[in-house]
């Protein structure tokens, strides 16, 4: 529909222009008496007929670019008999594919087609032979035309054209790197390795994105011998690596900078230094040192109790490596329980509703391939999906319902789950025997019943009090060591996998990604509660007040309330319902109503360790 009708040679265009009506029509001779009638007359006669004659043979046949127009002459070529013809449409899909169904003419369209499939005929061909004439469509995708068109009809194969293989782009690569740019001339020995180099790393790119990498090379002034640099730059988009640009001293001093935002989680910290310290050296067990490197630059499976720093963490190296916290993106697993949830992550299959939009996961990486991918509490993910984390895992690459393909390779994956956090603590039964069945503050709740596995041999007053894993129980869960609490979600983590889920592969993939998050324990309380302490001061200095905190109050109610209750729900639950109820609502409600004046020193506290707190007005001492 852009350039009509292209030909290999002048002879298949004079065929087919022969077939086409030129326009050429010819003009009858003047007669004898127009001729002759008079001198001037005849000759200007003569002269209008020549200037016609030149025009009607200068005229080029008409042009076709209309799905009428092309339709109309390939059947007219592919039903005749003198010589065997082969007429190929490029883009098929703009003409019969789903996408057109709405354009005028298209069932129009799809009825010459078939007619014309139906028609082919046999012609002369080379060495007084008879060859069929043949149709190809050229389409990105053979899905995208009708289903009758390539399954099943008797008349039509279809063929797949596959990437370029190592070899292929070895022999392309051989001609075509000598037009990159170079600061000098390359010796024979660099040229070969630059080859092999870039055979190596432009695996999965088409010849016309190899052959791109020409004019990036130049327009990045960027040599062959910086294979990998070069494939990074024209495939990312990227002037600068990110993990090449981490300052030496910020990666010496990497866990003193995460423990300041995830506190009591030593094990997990080390863990996220030593993989930012291989991603910054990048010494690896790799057999090519050119090869694509795929792999995403860290894999961790974070497993824990909740609220104990697995998504802050996520956070903190989004905050490190990229400066930028928004460079994480959070997935949670609880919306991709369904079948069909995993192509949200990729998009819809072609075809489907919606799969020009392509998928959530590939569109971020495509857009952001510098990122943190968090895919939160994935045992609740339906089991396909998992498919796709070993492919992240593994190759490094996803490939979306439009055929692009999003690579991980410069990307931090986490997987987090509380696996196990459930068990971590069982309830242990005690017989008690009250008058009446009642609810005891911060002591469980009061069940008629009996014990299970045992007859209910008591009377029906007798109650029993399963406790919950509040005072008691958070003492003996505080009471675990570290090894004894990693042990424990190691084996809820190798059970799920290999077990439940039925997937061990994972499970040898993630090694030792799987990184063990310990428990809220008490001497870590007074670190975040001086944490989100300084957090509300430095938002009321923003707005011209001075307040100050009696920490050591604060903790101590926090800290009572905490080991009264539990720590199931880790350090959440100091921020919110603790502080938020007893500092933060009475500290704004309190400025509200007496509206200091900006600069006013204000005291949050009251020496005791219990809320209510006091809020009052300190003296200035300047």
């Amino acid at each position: 529909m852009v350039d009509g009708l292209t030909y290999p040679d002048d002879g298949s265009r004079s065929f087919v222009d022969a077939r086409l009506d030129n326009g050429a029509a010819s003009l009858p001779a003047p007669t004898a008496a127009e001729a002759n009638a008079d001198t001037a007359r005849g000759r200007r006669l003569s002269a209008a007929e020549q200037r016609l004659r030149e025009r009607a043979n200068s005229t080029t046949p008409p042009a076709v670019r209309t799905p009428a127009d092309l339709l109309a002459v390939t059947r007219s070529l592919l039903v005749q008999g003198d010589r065997a013809c082969a007429v190929i449409i490029d883009q098929a899909d703009l003409i019969f594919g789903r996408e057109a169904a709405t354009e005028e003419g298209y069932q129009l369209n799809l009825a010459w087609l078939r007619k014309v499939l139906a028609e082919e005929h046999y012609a002369p061909g080379t060495r007084n032979t008879l060859m069929r004439n043949i149709l190809i469509l050229l389409s990105k995708r053979v899905g995208t035309l009708p289903d009758w068109v390539h399954l099943g009809h008797p008349h039509v194969a279809a063929f797949e054209i596959p990437l370029p293989n190592p070899a292929e782009r070895r022999i392309f690569l051989r001609g075509a790197i000598d037009g990159y740019y170079h600061e000098g001339p390359l010796d024979p020995s660099r040229h070969r390795a630059a080859v092999e180099s870039l055979t190596s790393l432009t695996d999965g790119m088409t010849v016309r994105d190899i052959a791109a990498l020409g004019a990036t090379s130049h327009l990045a002034r960027i040599t062959p011998t910086a294979a990998r640099r070069l494939v990074m730059r024209h495939r990312l988009g990227v002037r600068e690596d990110p993990w090449e640009q981490l300052d030496r001293n910020k990666i010496l001093n990497a866990e003193t900078i995460l423990r300041e935002r995830v506190m009591g989680q030593d094990a997990a910290v080390r863990a996220v230094a030593d993989m930012l310290v291989d991603a910054r050296v990048g010494i690896d067990f790799v057999s090519d040192p050119d090869g694509p490197g795929s792999r995403p630059k860290g894999v961790f499976f974070f497993v824990g109790p909740t609220g104990v720093g697995k998504t802050e963490l996520a956070k903190a190296i989004a905050q490190l490596v990229f400066d930028d916290e928004t460079a994480m993106r959070r997935f949670d697993m609880s919306e991709f329980s369904q079948d069909h949830s995993s192509e949200r992550l990729t998009g819809a299959p072609p075809g489907y509703i919606g799969h020009e939009n392509g998928g959530a996961l590939t569109n971020w990486i495509i857009e952001r391939p510098f990122s943190v991918v968090l895919f939160d509490e994935i045992e609740k993910a339906n089991p396909r999906i998992f498919d796709k984390f070993l492919q992240i895992i593994d190759d490094g690459r996803l490939t979306d319902g439009q055929g692009r393909t999003a690579h991980f390779s410069q990307s931090v994956v986490i997987f987090t789950s509380n696996l196990g956090a459930d068990t971590l603590h069982r309830p242990v039964p005690v017989v008690t025997a009250p008058p009446v069945a009642r609810s005891l503050p911060g002591q469980g709740s009061l069940v008629r019943g009996a014990l299970a596995g045992r007859p209910p041999a008591r009377s029906t007053d007798e109650q029993v009090t399963v406790e919950s894993p509040t005072r008691e129980s958070a003492g003996s869960v505080s009471r675990l060591s570290y090894d004894e609490v990693r042990r424990h979600f190691e084996r809820a983590v190798a059970d799920y996998m290999s077990t439940q889920l039925g997937r061990p592969e994972l499970l040898g993939r993630l090694g030792g990604g799987i990184v063990v998050f310990d428990i809220l324990r008490v001497e870590v309380i007074g670190s975040i509660v001086a944490k989100f302490l300084s957090q509300l001061a430095a938002s009321a200095a923003r707005r011209g007040y001075r307040v100050t905190f009696d920490q050591k109050s604060i903790t101590e109610a926090v800290t009572a309330e905490l080991t009264r209750d539990g720590t199931g729900l880790g350090a959440r639950q100091i921020k919110n319902p603790l502080l938020e109820q007893w500092l933060r609502h009475p500290l704004n409600r309190w400025i509200i109503e007496h509206s200091p004046a900006p600069e006013t020193r204000i005291r949050v506290g009251n020496g005791s360790a219990g809320p209510p707190f006091v809020i009052e007005v300190l003296p200035d001492v300047s």
